[in-house]
């Protein structure tokens, strides 16, 4: 069961297919051509590794003016403006045969001509470390921060967890309002191998939410958890695992609180293979049942009990030479500081990468995710829309000029109460044109 995107202090990556996940992966072979653009690849296998990442960028939005309520209408009676954007990310790595370090950092700035002013959107850091205990052990830390992130956002599926020392990236474009928030997010893993196919792993994770303006609308909000997993190669390309996994969300708010507990068993497969030097596929489905106990709600008395849900995934990822595809659906309970709630949310995105030519690559995406309350079904509820085109075209290794299409639309349905000051419904349409800049420092 895919958990929402979270955020910093004593943590992981949750990587659900652990070590014995590695044994099923296969080996992508290299593409017919390589990409001239640094930036297209992933980050170097090298022992030691510091890269830079700059965009600057020239954007139109057709709801500019949503994300920087309230008060503002006071200002400018427009909803559309123009906007120079400067997204600034550094990536280190260093790796030895037992251990590995990573950390990142990123920002995004704006200067809107209307207001003739900076505005800081969001930033986020992450930092991880993995070593090995002893010879079939191994020990994985994660933690991340992040300022004023866009909390609907990371609702859409993702075909990829975040790797080691990924912090959440900043989402300026999916903003809807101007509340300062800073948010941590932590895993810890420890897995072991038990066998040539066989492994065992525990986690622990932790989610917390500090509103820098408390009000009695916004109030903090934490989430814990821990879990095991066992997993087995049943034969050299499929996967099986399953496990346990626990959550607590301890919600306040003016007119609700308490503490939510969720027990969930989750059983799955991974079948990946290489079909040909160019040619790859990866599937994974899992499914299971979860048990939440809620508490007494000051708003309706009558939720407080337990209840039963459905939950699951299933992921699909094709390469075929330069082209990538990747499907993603999945089900489960979220737990959202801006909602007064549990959220049973399902959830789908399809994405394309393609490289046309060494110096061109294209890449699509369209997410969807719709929830509703996972205590009243005639509660709250929720459609949110994403679709993003952008064409890239490297004028060096280390250069590249893009053009980029944004579409963002989210709904809360049949008069929903949200906290002051967020709108119930937003559409926003946008593009951007801008250079990007891949500069590694350090590579050795």
């Amino acid at each position: 069961m895919r958990r929402l995107a979270p955020t910093w202090i004593l943590a992981l990556v949750l990587c659900g297919l652990g070590v014995s996940a590695a044994q099923a992966q296969p080996a992508i072979s290299p593409r017919p051509f390589q990409p001239l653009f640094g930036g297209i690849a992933p980050p170097p296998a090298t022992p030691q590794h510091l890269i830079f990442d700059v965009t600057l960028a020239e954007a139109y939005d057709d709801d500019i003016f949503s994300e920087l309520r309230p008060g503002l209408e006071l200002l400018s009676p427009r909803t559309s403006g123009y906007y120079a954007m400067l997204v600034v990310g550094t990536d280190y790595a260093k790796r030895s045969p037992r251990t590995q370090f990573a950390a990142s950092v990123s920002s995004a700035l704006r200067y809107y001509n209307d207001l003739q002013q900076v505005r800081s959107v969001a930033h986020s850091a992450g930092l991880g470390f993995s070593a090995g205990l002893a010879r079939y052990t191994t020990l994985t830390l994660n933690q991340s921060a992040a300022y004023s992130p866009s909390f609907l956002y990371s609702l859409f599926p993702s075909a990829a967890e975040p790797g080691l020392g990924e912090g959440a990236p900043p989402a300026p474009d999916y903003a809807s309002v101007d509340y300062e928030s800073m948010s941590y997010s932590g895993n810890l893993r420890l897995a072991r191998t038990t066998s040539h196919r066989g492994s065992v792993s525990a986690t622990a994770e932790y989610r917390y939410l500090d509103y820098l303006h408390w009000n009695e609308q916004r109030r903090d909000a934490a989430t814990y958890g821990a879990g095991a997993e066992w997993a087995r190669g049943v034969t050299r390309y499929s996967l099986l695992r399953a496990g346990y996994h626990f959550r607590r969300a301890d919600f306040t708010y003016a007119n609700a609180g308490g503490q939510t507990m969720e027990h969930a068993l989750e059983a799955g497969v991974n079948y990946a293979r290489s079909l040909s030097p160019n040619q790859a596929v990866d599937v994974t489905l899992s499914l299971g049942p979860a048990i939440i106990d809620y508490p007494s709600m000051a708003n309706d008395p009558a939720i407080e009990g337990r209840h039963f849900k459905a939950t699951g995934e299933a992921a699909l990822r094709y390469t075929l030479g330069p082209w990538s595809t990747s499907a993603v659906y999945t089900r489960g309970v979220e737990y959202l500081a801006e909602l007064t709630q549990p959220v049973l949310m399902q959830g789908a995105s399809l994405s394309l990468d393609a490289l046309l030519t060494s110096r061109l690559d294209v890449s699509l995406s369209g997410r969807y995710a719709t929830g509703q309350s996972a205590m009243n079904r005639n509660g709250l509820n929720l459609d949110t829309y994403s679709a993003n085109a952008r064409v890239r075209y490297a004028l060096g290794r280390n250069l590249a000029g893009y053009v980029e299409y944004l579409y963002y639309f989210y709904d809360f349905r049949r008069g929903t109460q949200l906290p002051s000051g967020i709108p119930g419904a937003l559409e926003r349409n946008g593009v951007r044109a801008g250079l990007s800049l891949w500069l590694p420092a350090l590579q050795r």
